[in-house]
């Protein structure tokens, strides 16, 4: 009965039955821990942290996460480990704590390689966007790209998100031609990969990579267009944690469009957003210092000024919960941290 529950849970899922997800998944949890099966309890653990974790609900994803990489080390599980350390270190990001976040997915990569994790989003991929996108050390988020790349190649499994990751990476670079030709493989690569789920709920990640290209190519309406779809896909399935992302990235469409009004009032939602997940990260970062620049441009200095200094107050939270001074030192030298410190 419990397999069966656990089973049921990424069917829940991805048809968006959360309640019934939630249900399944605390009834199987149960009847594990009545078994003492330990390895099938890490397992729903996982699937819990999970789920919590796309819900923004943080400290219980933590919880659970941290739960289940005990077990699995008690039980020298390197699945559970890997598993559960690919969930920790999102988590620590989230919450501002980048070099914890750095520090566990490192610890992490050798045990997803041992355990042959060649999941679309991967340590890999998640540690190349921490690498590339907000230390700016391309080099080494490259090399992790590229790894993930031709993991998913060796196992036959889906190449699109790769792809896409790859795609970004090249934006973050300033390399807009470059991401637009990945990210075009990558839509043939879903369009062709029959291991790869068709519905909605496996290509969110994929709209918004499409978004940040055609932002960055300067085809706003193409990428107003995606970032729409992507915005009500995970707002139908509960994908929180990259919301206040989306939002923003939908107001630099809208700027870029020159409905600036318009671009005010979704910088405005994107705030409250990052505000109910009490969120103190890089997404925060972005939105607020995007508020204060439209603030500048609506003649309105002085509110302008005090969302720079609140997007200072986060870079400074961040950088002090780096120890590693060579990570604190990339990060601080990055150029949107360095015109955030130079403008308060």
């Amino acid at each position: 009965m419990a397999y069966i529950l656990n089973d049921f849970v990424d069917v829940y899922t991805v048809l968006a039955q959360k309640g019934q997800s939630w249900a399944a998944l605390a009834e199987a949890r149960e009847l594990w821990r009545e078994l003492n099966n330990l390895p099938m309890l890490a397992d729903n653990l996982i699937l819990a942290a999970k789920g919590y974790n796309l819900e923004s609900r943080t400290d219980e994803a933590l919880e659970s996460a941290q739960e289940a990489l005990r077990i699995s080390r008690s039980s020298g599980s390197i699945w559970g480990q890997a598993q559960s350390m690919s969930i920790i270190g999102p988590i620590y990001l989230q919450r501002g704590q980048l070099g914890a976040a750095v520090d566990i997915l490192e610890e992490a990569l050798p045990l997803v390689e041992q355990a042959n994790l060649a999941i679309p989003l991967s340590v890999h991929i998640f540690l190349a966007h921490i690498y590339s996108g907000i230390l700016g050390d391309f080099e080494r988020g490259f090399e992790l790209a590229h790894f993930a790349l031709a993991q998913a190649e060796k196992f036959g499994r889906v190449r699109s998100y790769s792809l896409a990751m790859l795609a970004r990476l090249h934006i973050f670079k300033g390399e807009p031609a470059k991401a637009e030709t990945l990210f075009q493989e990558a839509l043939v690569e879903m369009d062709a990969d029959q291991s790869a789920s068709k519905l909605d709920y496996y290509n969110w990640f994929l709209y918004m990579a499409g978004s940040e290209v055609a932002l960055a190519n300067q085809a706003y309406s193409d990428a107003f267009t995606l970032i729409e779809r992507t915005i009500e896909l995970t707002r139908t399935i509960g994908v929180r944690p990259f919301l206040t992302y989306m939002l923003y990235l939908k107001s630099q469409t809208l700027l870029g469009l020159d409905r600036i009004d318009e671009a005010y009032e979704v910088l405005i939602e994107a705030r409250a957003e990052s505000d109910a997940q009490a969120s103190v990260n890089m997404q925060r970062f972005i939105v607020l210092y995007g508020l204060s620049e439209v603030e500048t441009q609506l003649g309105n200095i002085a509110a302008a000024q005090t969302l720079r200094e609140e997007a200072r107050e986060v870079v400074e939270f961040i950088a002090s919960h780096i120890d590693n001074a060579k990570l604190r030192s990339s990060f601080l030298s990055t150029m949107y941290v360095r015109v955030a410190l130079e403008d308060t």
